[in-house]
């Protein structure tokens, strides 16, 4: 505590210096000559993957020829040799894109025109609409896929539907006809297994040969955002569509974890700029690949051990507009406005380069923009965060623990010392005389600065989280005091 309060005593002394200085500060309105940041597009661009290491050989799947009991083996086995079947036929197998309708009618209209319009729409024939209710009618809007629209339509009632060829027929939901002609299964049976160059997948089931059935390949990898939260989440190898009588048949599906990476990269890279809720590093990736089988009203699934053969980084780099952070340092990804010192007059603003490194000294916080102040090539000025609205900046450097605490001490003292005493010092100096000057309010920031990661730098070596609450916060009212004091005095 004695430490402390010697400490504040400093502190006191110093405010008053800094706060007189703000006197004269207050009254330089800075120009500065550099075009002011215009308001680009708020795109993000994705980071280009770069080489990848070698991929590692996947382990190989043999199996072991078996001997008869009676004949004593004249020589040890020798494995049989990996079948490696024939490739996938990617269009044979391919998901059509679903057809969107497009409904929208005026009060209730009857459900047999409702379904009529589906088909229609969907470029299919409907079959006969005796099992529809006649009188029925009810309102409908929808602008989804057409197997949706009749889903939705048949939610709830006795009656469904299914596609046969070109055209869509209309069943009561207990007529036999969707289990004896094999429309709906009683045997749906997913296998999958490693193989050399990807999965071997096949689907054992009694539906109809022209029954369609999805199978989905994806790896699970487990995701902590920005903000705290964790979850599990999945990014996909390849989906598949293919009729019941192909997938009898044992298919080769393909395996690229580098093209799986590349995909889990770049969806990293689209969500950094976005902020602590959507930025998220990888905990972990599962060491398995989960295979789902579809059909209508059946399902399957398999996970078959196939460890990532890449290597995949924890958070990304890119940046959001608003979302840097104090002494660390980044680079730019396009031209960016360096915005003179408001406290020197005879600097210059001048365009940075793309590919310029740069490091956050301070920053202030305005209603709907941050501005920046920057130091590089032993210079300093600002950067407005709407400059980088359009690409964000990449982090080139973050920060070690203790310069870490440092930092998080300086965002304290700001918050509760010097931005209270900044504020009060300028509403004194202008305010109350009917004037505002955005650019009076920078100059007294900066005059702060050199103070202030001094103070955070000598706080961050004492063990400030022995301290209770009570006493943290006395020392910031007192320090907040002196340098109220300060003001307007020399």
């Amino acid at each position: 505590m004695s430490s402390i309060l010697k400490w504040v005593g400093r502190a006191a002394a110093a405010f008053v210096v800094v706060v007189v200085a703000l006197v004269v500060l207050g009254l330089i309105v800075g120009g500065d000559d550099t075009e002011a940041p215009k308001t680009p597009s708020a795109t993000p661009q994705a980071e280009t993957p770069q080489a990848e290491p070698p991929k590692e050989e996947a382990p190989k799947e043999t199996a072991q020829r078996t001997t008869k009991p009676a004949e004593p083996a004249k020589s040890t086995p020798k494995p049989e040799p990996t079948v490696v079947l024939p490739p996938v036929n990617v269009e044979a197998l391919s998901c059509p894109d679903p057809v969107d309708v497009d409904l929208e009618y005026r009060g209730k209209v009857q459900i047999r025109r409702i379904a009529a319009d589906i088909v229609k729409q969907w470029g299919l024939k409907a079959g006969p609409m005796d099992v529809l209710p006649e009188d029925k009618a009810r309102t409908f809007y929808w602008k989804l896929s057409a197997t949706s629209a009749l889903s939705v339509l048949a939610r709830g009632t006795d009656w469904t539907w299914y596609r046969d060829g070109s055209t869509v027929r209309f069943v009561k939901r207990n007529d036999p006809v969707l289990r004896t002609t094999g429309i709906v299964a009683t045997r749906f049976k997913l296998n999958a297994r490693k193989v050399d160059g990807g999965l071997s997948v096949s689907v054992d089931s009694d539906l109809g040969d022209r029954q369609t059935i999805a199978v989905t390949v994806d790896r699970l990898y487990r995701a902590k955002s920005e903000a705290g939260k964790s979850d599990t989440y999945s990014r996909g190898y390849g989906r598949y569509c293919g009729l019941a009588a192909q997938w009898r048949a044992a298919k080769l599906l393909p395996v690229d974890d580098k093209a799986w990476k590349a995909d889990l990269l770049a969806l990293q890279d689209k969500m950094a700029p976005l902020g602590p809720d959507m930025a998220f590093e990888i905990e972990s990736i599962e060491d398995r690949i989960v295979v789902e089988a579809r059909a209508r009203g059946s399902d399957d699934e398999v996970a078959v051990a196939a460890p990532l053969t890449v290597s995949v980084r924890e958070k990304s780099t890119f940046v959001g507009a608003d979302y840097l952070r104090l002494w660390e340092s980044y680079e730019t990804l396009n031209e960016v406005p360096l915005i003179a010192r408001s406290a020197y007059p005879g600097e210059r603003g001048m365009r940075l380069k793309a590919g310029t490194i740069f490091r956050v000294e301070g920053i202030e916080h305005s209603q709907l923009e941050r501005w920046y102040l920057v130091s590089l090539d032993g210079r300093q000025g600002w950067i407005n965060s709407i400059a980088l609205l359009r690409n964000g900046v990449k982090r080139v450097a973050g920060l070690k623990d203790h310069e870490r605490r440092a930092a998080d001490l300086h965002r304290k003292l700001m918050t509760n010392v010097f931005g209270p005493c900044l504020e009060y010092a300028y509403n004194k100096l202008f305010k109350s005389q009917g004037s505002e000057s955005h650019n009076a309010r920078l100059a007294m920031f900066e005059s702060v600065q050199p103070q202030l990661k001094e103070m955070a730098s000598e706080l961050a070596k004492l063990d400030l989280s022995a301290l209770p609450e009570s006493e943290i916060e006395q020392f910031y009212r007192k320090s907040l005091t002196n340098c109220k004091s300060g003001v307007g005095h020399r």
